[in-house]
């Protein structure tokens, strides 16, 4: 009960402390939404290109990749990795916003994956319907990058 309250606590601090942010958000807001799109546009990009160094360079330095049923990834080396056993595959995928929200220097997306990956092994074709959770942050250079990634199979 009172692990359950105390989250209860912080996740109210948090909506509050992003409350007046979102209330003063203007034109601005608008074009860091579409900075936002534009990275997801490079996500998609790089995916189907099949392009390791490009997508990983798309992850801020501290970042924490959550695939399903897999470890959290912590380091440049493990991202590597995993993109390259991915990547084997090839991929055409689109990646299609349903929220973008602009939180100062953090922004999160909420995105829906389509699409279809071929295998490298056997070549049988594999429908992908994945959901996921994005949390981007700026980096020094004023720069998005994917700070969190979170992802489920609606299958």
């Amino acid at each position: 009960m009172r692990v359950h309250s105390n989250l209860l606590s912080t996740l109210m601090a948090l909506l509050l402390s992003v409350g007046p942010a979102a209330a003063q958000q203007g034109p601005d807001s608008r074009d860091e939404k579409s900075a936002i799109v534009e990275i997801i546009d490079e996500i998609e990009s790089a995916n189907n290109a099949g392009d390791v160094d490009r997508w990983a360079d798309l992850f801020a330095v501290d970042f924490v990749y959550m695939a399903p049923g897999a470890p959290p990834v912590t380091t440049r080396q493990g991202l590597l990795e995993v993109a390259k056993t991915w990547f084997k595959n090839q991929a055409s995928i689109q990646i299609e916003p349903l929220e973008i929200e602009d939180c100062g220097d953090w922004a999160f997306a909420r995105n829906q994956i389509t699409g279809n990956v071929k295998l490298h092994d056997s070549g049988k074709e594999v429908a992908v319907d994945v959901k996921q959770i994005v949390i981007y942050r700026k980096n020094q250079a004023g720069s998005w990058r994917i700070a969190r990634l979170i992802s489920n199979s609606n299958k």
